[in-house]
């Protein structure tokens, strides 16, 4: 991702076939230039519980791939997950074990 500075940074997410919404942590948001509650608020429940979080369109890079994709930030500290919406759509992605993922354009 490419922080508000301009430079790029690594950030790790979970891949999340569950989740219809990628979302990720405030401090991303903030690394990012990211005002979390200029987004559309909504709630999200999952597993976890309810987390409050706000939903931004944005630019951003998962390897090589380029997406504009809507992607919620939470209020309080997450794992960032990628979610099917606007991205998974896009992409096959082939797991070779729990540490390796590949990924391309389908």
């Amino acid at each position: 991702m490419r922080a508000h500075s301009g430079e790029l940074f690594d950030t790790t997410a979970l891949f999340d076939s569950g989740a219809d919404v990628s979302m990720f942590s405030p401090s991303v948001a903030e690394i990012l230039g990211v005002k979390v509650r200029n987004g559309k608020r909504r709630i999200f429940r999952g597993l976890g519980g309810a987390v409050e979080a706000y939903v931004h369109r944005l630019h951003f890079n998962i390897g090589s791939l380029r997406f504009y994709a809507r992607v919620a930030f939470a209020t309080v500290e997450i794992p960032n997950i990628v979610g099917r919406l606007d991205i998974m759509k896009d992409i096959d992605a082939i797991f070779r074990d729990e540490r390796e993922l590949s990924l391309k354009s389908s």
